[in-house]
């Protein structure tokens, strides 16, 4: 079967545009962003699975059953078989000699309800919804803290990469300075020295690019096991160092509403006030209700009484009220309130160092800011400078030390431009983890 010069045409532009579907989606595919990175690393970290389980536990035992509001009621049964011998004699001169045995069965059910106990049971069930709350904040506390360090190691390798970046576009200008240096001494308007320094600063800069491709490669590696990975995968970053604007009164606002250290003192102070109530309620008389059910029966082949059955059913009211324990009742009470009142003195201070750190990490940002700006306008200067010296030293007006200084500057306004990126980003990052923006309600 032949195939048309047309056909085959179609055919090769078919298999080019699949390859080319292939290389996007294989490209797309392993593009890291950010939010992977960060939903990849809560499904994996192994603290966040365990304290989940913490808190799946604290959520069941959120029953009226665990905190005593339901009623108890027990079957037990019991036999007592017995066996022996009998020697009686009774006052009609008649006389028992004979082996026995006998059985003793007893069945029936046993109940227990607290009718009243100062409210005790109903504040302990109280109690349990709020530890199961906490055991909730645990796990936004440790999802906060997964999400922090996964977003402050993928920005750092963003970092290294874009100074990788910039020592590759320094390198241009240290092959295009070689080569003019050659150039200059092969028109004979050059000197050896000025080609051989040339050469050697060459070589010095592939080997910082090295050296920076070896620290995005271990950045990759903290964050990845950051996010658990089972491998290491060849994982593509695009992304920048932009850093977004706020305003300090809504940060505040934000901070005093969700900050988890901030809803955890809430809750902790919570359960110390129910844990005063209970202790209270303990000079409060407990009034009980205890039914139960018998049945009997008795069998016995020697005496008067060979089978004896019955039926019982019977109610005790129980009633005990406190009178005097040594004062220690009182002794807790007094504990208590002194708890209650550390939770209320902790979070004035937690409000109070919240307004601080944020107003001091805020000034940070708009400094981190300011001070990008200024290393942004720097740079615009430095590139144009090098650029106007680069072409006097390819015009031999200028000599190799002169292009040095110039080179040397703008790498400097290089490497501080990108410090500066990095700051202000991770100012921003504290800023967010401050006013509880970095975990999910």
């Amino acid at each position: 079967m032949r195939i048309s010069v047309k056909n085959f045409k179609r055919i090769i532009i078919c298999f080019i545009f699949c390859l080319n579907g292939f290389i996007v989606l294989k490209a797309q595919d392993t593009l890291l962003t950010l939010d992977k990175a960060i939903q990849m690393g809560l499904a994996n970290n192994f603290g966040i699975k365990i304290s989940q389980s913490v808190a799946q536990i604290a959520a069941n035992n959120v029953t009226r059953g665990n905190a005593g509001l339901e009623p108890n009621l027990n079957f037990t049964t019991n036999l007592t078989p017995s066996s022996g011998y009998l020697n009686q004699e009774y006052s009609s001169n008649t006389s028992v000699n004979k082996p026995f045995y006998g059985n003793v069965y007893n069945s029936g059910l046993q109940g227990s309800y607290i009718l009243y106990n100062g409210r005790i049971n109903h504040l302990e069930f109280s109690k349990l919804g709020e530890l199961k709350n906490l055991a909730g904040l645990n796990v936004r506390t440790n999802i906060e803290q997964v999400v922090y360090d996964i977003m402050r190691s993928y920005y750092n390798i963003i970092r290294q990469q874009e100074l990788y970046n910039a020592l590759k576009e320094q390198l241009n200008y240290y092959e295009e300075r070689a080569r003019l240096a050659k150039s200059r001494l092969d028109i004979g308007s050059g000197n050896r020295l000025d080609v051989l320094q040339t050469q050697s600063d060459l070589q010095i800069q592939k080997t910082q690019l090295l050296r920076q491709q070896q620290l995005i490669d271990v950045g990759k590696t903290q964050l990845y096991q950051l996010m658990i990975l089972k491998s290491v995968f060849n994982y593509v970053f695009n992304d920048t160092l932009v850093s977004n604007s706020y305003n300090l009164i809504e940060l505040q606002a934000n901070a005093h509403a969700n900050n988890i250290q901030n809803e955890v003192l809430k809750t902790q102070e919570a359960v110390s006030y129910i844990v005063l109530q209970q202790v209270e309620g303990l000079r409060k008389p407990t009034i009980s209700f205890n039914p139960t059910f018998l049945i009997g029966r008795t069998d016995n082949n020697a005496g008067l009484t060979l089978v004896n059955q019955n039926a019982t059913l019977a109610a005790n009211f129980n009633l005990s009220l406190p009178i005097y324990d040594g004062k220690n009742i009182s002794r807790q009470i007094s504990n208590a309130k002194i708890n209650l009142g550390t939770f209320k003195t902790q979070k004035e201070q937690l409000a109070y160092n919240l307004d601080e750190n944020l107003h001091l990490q805020y000034q940070y940002f708009i400094n981190a800011k300011a001070i990008l700006n200024s290393e942004e306008e720097n740079l615009v200067v430095a590139r144009q400078s090098i650029e106007i010296a680069m072409e006097r030293f390819r015009l031999s007006r200028s000599t190799i030390l002169e292009l040095n200084t110039f080179q040397q500057v703008y790498e400097n306004g290089l490497s501080r431009l990108v410090a500066a990126k990095y700051d202000a980003k991770i100012a921003e990052i504290e800023l967010l983890r401050l006013s509880g923006a970095l975990s999910p309600k």
